[in-house]
């Protein structure tokens, strides 16, 4: 298997505490398969604390769907390095870079101050808390 053309990024995941919020693609043909979402969401999970202190940061990590081949980098970011909920982003592309490290951290800041003028964050941590107390 060759490795794909270069991309800014592949595919990307916001994520609350313990659910997907919202999935986005560079191009519509990229698949976002069960596998990847479990694989990142994994990883967001176990490494939750190193992550809070770390962010933004890049982690190599196989991607299921885009190549078995060799590892991807995946941007991470969190809207709260504190205890308590915030929103975590995950960005997969081919190339960890300092350049895309800024270009990230800017997009997933003003993602984050779009949900908070909008309240979403709020309605997420609420919609979150009811489905694990029904869980109980």
């Amino acid at each position: 298997m060759t490795k794909p053309p270069p991309n800014t990024f592949y595919f990307g995941l916001i994520v609350a505490n313990h659910t997907v919020v919202g999935i986005f693609k560079s191009k519509p043909s990229i698949n976002v398969r069960p596998a990847d979402i479990i694989v990142l969401l994994t990883f967001l999970t176990e490494h939750a604390e190193r992550l809070k202190k770390r962010a933004p940061c890049f982690f190599n990590m196989c991607v299921p769907s885009l190549t078995e081949n060799y590892k991807m980098s995946v941007f991470f970011n969190t809207s709260n390095r504190q205890a308590g909920f915030g929103l975590r982003v995950a960005i997969v592309t081919e190339e960890a870079s300092a350049k895309l490290v800024d270009k990230f951290e800017i997009m997933a800041d003003k993602l984050f101050k779009q949900l908070n003028l909008e309240l979403t964050i709020n309605r997420i941590k609420a919609l979150e808390q009811k489905m694990f107390e029904k869980q109980r």
